[in-house]
């Protein structure tokens, strides 16, 4: 089987995947337990799941689409593991359909911290060019993701150049997706923060593409004083093991 407008939904289904998912709730046990005695994913899962990542088995498969879903815990458990491996299984480079599999368990069950970002950014920026012919339905779920990093995140995206990367190569729809999750997204920031963040990029992004690109409507200068106050998004803090080299992701 080559296509599925859910990969997810197909592995969870799937004997492969129904194994895979245990092993994870056995693993995420195992590090609870063993709170800060714990260092890192034991060596024999490493190797394991080293084999699914590199197979191209129909159950290796299955199984990747579920340690994709949960690469930001994963992430947690293991940085230095996590992001030498996992950008492998999102990399488009020859593995459309591999790839395409990775980022529909991503971004149904996956999440993101800034440190998270720091490895796996790459990730995203490489798959701007698949948004509209490989994400299927999960497309609006990959320019929220976007939206919320560029909103919530600790960098600068106009200045890192990425989110400029992204509003020239997705199509309009997404533009328009991507826009209409900022707004959602600028509903959750307290309002003694907007400030900070009109500041930190929409005041530029708002200048720059006033005439010509998607404007963040509901986001006029006035709503930094009336905006609502709201809980902060969801982000999990990943405890990390030791800073590696930054992943490339391709």
């Amino acid at each position: 089987k080559e296509q599925s407008d859910d990969w997810l939904l197909t592995a969870i289904n799937d004997p492969a995947g129904i194994v895979t998912q245990f092993e994870l709730r056995a693993l995420n046990r195992l590090w609870k337990g063993a709170g800060d005695a714990w260092s890192g994913i034991p060596a024999d899962w490493r190797a394991h799941w080293q084999n699914v990542i590199r197979d191209g088995s129909w159950t290796s498969a299955m199984g990747r689409i579920l340690l994709a879903s949960q690469v930001h815990v994963l992430f947690a458990m293991d940085q230095e593991w996590t992001s030498a491996e996992m950008p492998h299984v999102f990399a488009w480079d020859g593995r459309l359909v591999a790839a395409e599999q990775a980022w529909h368990g991503y971004l149904v069950w996956g999440d993101w911290s800034d440190e998270f970002l720091r490895y796996f950014l790459n990730c995203y920026t490489a798959t701007f060019s698949h948004v509209g012919s490989n994400l299927g339905k999960h497309r609006a779920r990959f320019c929220e993701h976007i939206a919320w990093i560029a909103v919530f995140g600790a960098r600068n995206p106009l200045a890192d150049g990425w989110l400029s990367g992204f509003i020239r190569t997705v199509g309009e729809e997404d533009r328009i997706s991507w826009v209409s999750s900022v707004e959602q997204a600028l509903k959750q920031v307290p309002s003694e923060k907007k400030q900070l963040v009109w500041d930190k990029w929409i005041k530029t992004y708002w200048t720059d593409n006033a005439e010509s690109g998607p404007t963040i409507i509901a986001f006029r200068p006035r709503s930094l004083v009336d905006g609502r106050l709201a809980n902060p998004p969801r982000q999990r803090n990943a405890r990390s093991t030791r800073s590696v080299t930054a992943s490339r992701c391709t």
